[in-house]
């Protein structure tokens, strides 16, 4: 029998269109146990402008977010990030870099979400 995976994209896609990615922690914090009971195979949480919103308007640490998210969920769901392709137009190709902005290799570029 095969089952339905559902990736929720709220607390990164979400929160970054409805409330331009202004959503503090403690926001964050009081919708975390509803994540944890959907049981959703995975959750977006990271990339996009997320980290970067974090601190310049929040005033806050993205790593602590994505510490607390992970300690709220436990093992409930899988933690994803989005990855973007970055094109270096002298050498023609393409590189994908991680959430920490790490430069993955070509092969580990070919999917565009990173489990954390």
């Amino acid at each position: 029998m095969r089952t339905l995976q559902i990736r929720d994209l709220t607390l990164r896609d979400g929160q970054q269109s409805a409330f331009a990615t202004r959503m503090t922690q403690a926001q964050v914090d009081r919708v975390l146990p509803f994540y944890k009971d959907a049981g959703f195979y995975a959750m977006e949480v990271w990339g996009g402008a997320v980290p970067d919103s974090v601190m310049r308007y929040l005033g806050e640490n993205p790593w602590e977010r994505l510490e607390k998210i992970h300690a709220a969920l436990g093992d409930a769901s899988k933690l994803t990030a989005l990855s973007r392709e970055v094109k270096n137009p002298a050498s023609d190709a393409m590189w994908t870099y991680d959430a920490g902005g790490h430069l993955m290799n070509r092969d580990s570029a070919s999917c565009a979400f990173s489990t954390l």
